[in-house]
């Protein structure tokens, strides 16, 4: 047959798998609640309206429920808020002298004062730890100058990470009707945010110590109160409660507003990998994720397919001393997959060298195909040297006229002699048979 039931198999498990092999940005059908993306383990039922779950490694899909329907993201818009401060800032500790439209910013915060000066870094943990929309509004006023030109860098930002299904119109989520953003494009900004060393740290407190100045009573007529010596420190506790009630969560943020319901960005991180989780408008926003987070966490696994410097392939070198070299991957590629799949198959795409070959010199590319379709690609490196063989330096080394002449009459030489050697072998290979024929078995001259 020319299709055993081997390959039949590995075929219809690979097509199966074919999910894993689309971008991040791709558009994924959404899996319902109950089947996976290999059917075999279940996918927890959720209560929210919209749902993501990514792998952080690569930002690929694991599961989704209405993934690209605009939603209001509330809070969670203060990942982006942070991340791009942080990206932006190189002197994290300068001071930021609040502004009025900072300080009129509504409900949750840290109830700032006009005037008031506080290190950007304590603004950005307020803001991812204790979600105070004053504070968030400080930060883009010390990133930017002002409010209005930093929520422009939010969406310019925010698209070039790949989220542009979003827009957004503050830096800290209070309702807007210009104000909404995806499950997708949440979880492609999560992703982003945690590649940053700092966000990830923040993410991870369970509590922020602010220094303050105090207040001083106003005087008559002023329209703010005054600053005066600094108070006692406050601390601020983290608004996501997965922090401590579960060792594996390690991040990220909270939402509510009545418009966007409740709203969660988590990550947990185990056996070597994260897992990122968004829930919109979600009537329990703890159990959802973290049943999503557990189940991709269980099912799925970490694995090295490709180890840099180990391979059997090789490829011709022409003009060398050997005729052919061995290629070794450069890096190591490593993917998160379903426990169940099948590993990748490896393609070597190699391309014929000419010596001379240095080691570590790129001579092709290998490819990781998942689901018939190449998923990572590393180059392919020469294991060793190849030196030019005799032929290769007449033919590329420059040589003076008299003297390549002369190699030239040598090596024509070579070949004349080889070529008449083999000529007269042949005959005397060929006198003995004649003779042979000549005088059969049991007969004799007389």
């Amino acid at each position: 047959m020319l299709f055993g039931a081997a390959y039949i198999r590995r075929t219809v498990s690979l097509a199966l798998m074919a999910y894993a092999c689309l971008p991040a940005g791709a558009t994924l059908p959404d899996q319902e609640p109950g089947k996976d993306s290999v059917g075999k383990a279940t996918v927890p039922a959720v209560t929210a309206e919209a749902a993501i779950v990514v792998d952080a490694l690569e930002g690929r899909i694991l599961w989704s429920h209405n993934a690209d329907r605009r939603m209001y993201p509330a809070s969670l818009t203060k990942m982006l808020t942070c991340a791009v401060a942080l990206e932006q800032s190189a002197d994290t500790s300068r001071m930021v002298t609040i502004a009025p439209e900072v300080a009129a910013v509504p409900e949750t915060g840290l109830a700032l004062a006009t005037g008031e000066r506080l290190p950007l870094l304590t603004l950005i943990e307020a803001a991812l730890i204790y979600s105070a929309n004053d504070a968030a509004a400080a930060v883009a006023q010390g990133t930017s100058g002002n409010v209005a030109a930093f929520v422009e860098l939010m969406n310019r930002r925010a698209a070039e990470w790949g989220a542009r299904n979003s827009h957004f119109a503050n830096p800290h989520g209070l309702h807007s009707e210009q104000h909404w953003s995806t499950a997708r494009d949440l979880a492609i900004i999560a992703r982003h945010a945690m590649s940053i060393p700092q966000f990830e740290e923040i993410a991870a407190m369970k509590q922020v110590t602010i220094r303050r100045p105090a207040r001083v009573a106003a005087n008559p007529g002023a329209a703010v109160p005054t600053i005066g010596s600094m108070a006692e420190p406050r601390v601020f506790h983290t608004r996501n409660r997965l922090l401590n009630h579960w060792d594996l969560c390690d991040g990220i943020k909270t939402g509510y507003t009545r418009h966007a319901g409740r709203c969660l960005a988590s990550s947990a991180t185990g056996d070597g990998w994260r897992a990122i989780c968004i829930v919109l408008q979600s009537k329990d926003i703890w159990s959802d994720s973290r049943a999503l987070l557990t189940w991709a966490l269980q099912n799925h696994e970490l694995r090295t397919v490709v180890t840099a410097g180990k391979g059997e392939w090789q490829t011709k070198v022409h003009d060398g001393v050997d005729r052919q070299v061995a290629c070794l991957p450069d890096r190591d590629v490593v993917l998160v997959q379903p426990t169940s799949a099948p590993r990748p198959e490896l393609r070597a795409v190699l391309e014929p060298v000419t010596a001379p070959v240095s080691a570590t010199q790129p001579v092709g590319r290998l490819e990781v195909v998942v689901g018939g379709r190449t998923r990572k690609t590393v180059a392919l490196v020469a294991a060793g040297d190849v030196e030019l063989s005799l032929w290769g330096r007449i033919k590329h080394e420059s040589i003076p006229g008299p003297y390549a002449q002369l190699l030239l009459c040598v090596a024509a030489g070579v070949l004349l002699i080889g070529t008449a050697a083999k000529a007269a072998c042949a005959c005397r290979n060929r006198l003995p048979s004649r003779r042979r024929a000549d005088h059969p078995v049991g007969q004799s001259d007389h």
